[in-house]
C-alpha cells in the first residue's frame, strides 16, 4: 500500500487535499477518485490538520457532525470546536501523545456551530508527509446518545443503591443460583 497526501494552497485560499496514491491489494487497483469518495463519504467524522490544529480537510459527516460547512473550518484552528470547561491539561496530554507520533484516544466535549455540545470519541495521529512535514489526522463519532444513556444507567443504579442502604431492613438481591448480586448495609 502506497498512499502520499500533498496540500496545495490555491487562490480561493482554501486548502485542499490532493492525494497522489494507488491502493494496491491483491490484483485489484482502486483510483484516485474512488479512495476520495471513500474518505469524503466515510460515516465518520475526519479532519486533517497541520501541525499547529489548524484545519486542512474535513470530509461530509464532519461538516453534518458540527454544524460548520467546510469554508467555515478550511484554516481555522480545531480549538474551534473545543468546549472551553475542558481542562487545559487534557489537551495538553492530547498534543503530548500525539506529537511524540502516538495515537491519542479518548472522549472530548465538543460544541457545534449552534453553540450545542456534543460528546466525541476522537482517535488522533500524526502523519509525515515526505518534505518532512507533519499533520495530524482524526476520526471521530458523536457518541452524545449513548454517553446520556450510560449516564441515566449509572444515575438509576446509585438512586437504587442509595435506596436500598436506606432501608431499616435488611435485603439482599440473589440470582437463580442463590448467589447475591447486592446486599444493603443492614444485610451485612
Amino acid at each position: 500500500m502506497n498512499i502520499k497526501f500533498a496540500f496545495y494552497k490555491h487562490k480561493d485560499m482554501h486548502m485542499e487535499q490532493r492525494i497522489n496514491a494507488t491502493v494496491c491489494n491483491a490484483n485489484h487497483e482502486f483510483s484516485l477518485q474512488a479512495f476520495n469518495q471513500i474518505v469524503l463519504d466515510a460515516p465518520v467524522a475526519m479532519s486533517i490538520t497541520d501541525h499547529k490544529g489548524n484545519i486542512l480537510y474535513v470530509n461530509k459527516s464532519f461538516v453534518r457532525t458540527t454544524g460548520y460547512n467546510e469554508q467555515e473550518l478550511i484554516g481555522k484552528n480545531s480549538s474551534i470546536l473545543s468546549y472551553k470547561m475542558t481542562p487545559k491539561s487534557v489537551y495538553e496530554q492530547l498534543w503530548l501523545t500525539i506529537s511524540s507520533k502516538t495515537v491519542w484516544h479518548g472522549q472530548l466535549i465538543n460544541k457545534r456551530k449552534d453553540g450545542s455540545l456534543y460528546v466525541a470519541d476522537i482517535y488522533i495521529s500524526a502523519l509525515s508527509s515526505d518534505q518532512e512535514q507533519t499533520y495530524y489526522y482524526s476520526i471521530q463519532r458523536d457518541i452524545t446518545e449513548q454517553h446520556k444513556i450510560q449516564t441515566e444507567q449509572k444515575n438509576q443504579s446509585a438512586l437504587f443503591h442509595a435506596i436500598l442502604n436506606s432501608a431499616p431492613i435488611s435485603m439482599a438481591l440473589v440470582d437463580d443460583n442463590k448467589q447475591i448480586l447486592f446486599s444493603n448495609k443492614k444485610y451485612e
